[in-house]
């Protein structure tokens, strides 16, 4: 990569949980941090201004100091935010979905979108399921 395009490089934030899946976003961090080449003593300190959101920044101000690292921070805050009543969300909402035409959003990526959402929710979509489940979305 060149370094024109590593300042390019967006930092990710974290600032809607109805909206943002906290896997998507905790990859995000991982790549931006690999990239960067982010020393693991800075990464914790540095989820503090990517995280935006008020109910996830005080859940961080108030466990910050009994995290052991970074990758503790990972573990607890996708347990926080993506629980089974939030993956439960997640599934009725990729049941009831429907592609709209209107919406400005591409076939393509309403169907990208479903896929992605139904590929991190634990268990896993039986791969009929999931066919089924977009079959009728369309």
């Amino acid at each position: 990569m060149k370094s024109a395009e590593l300042c390019d490089l967006t930092f990710p934030t974290f600032s809607d949980s109805t909206k943002q899946v906290s896997l998507h976003f905790i990859r995000e961090l991982d790549q931006y941090f690999n990239i960067r080449q982010t020393p693991d003593e800075l990464r914790l300190p540095l989820v503090f201004t990517a995280i935006q959101e008020s109910f996830a920044k005080q859940w961080l101000s108030s466990s910050f100091d009994k995290l052991e690292g970074y990758n503790e921070f990972k573990k607890t805050f996708t347990e926080l935010l993506w629980n089974p009543s939030r993956q439960a969300s997640i599934r009725s909402s990729i049941y009831l979905d429907k592609y709209n035409p209107d919406s400005g959003e591409s076939y393509m990526d309403h169907y990208i979108r479903s896929a992605n959402l139904t590929s991190t929710l634990d268990p896993l979509h039986d791969r009929d399921v999931f066919i089924f489940i977009i079959d009728i979305a369309f």
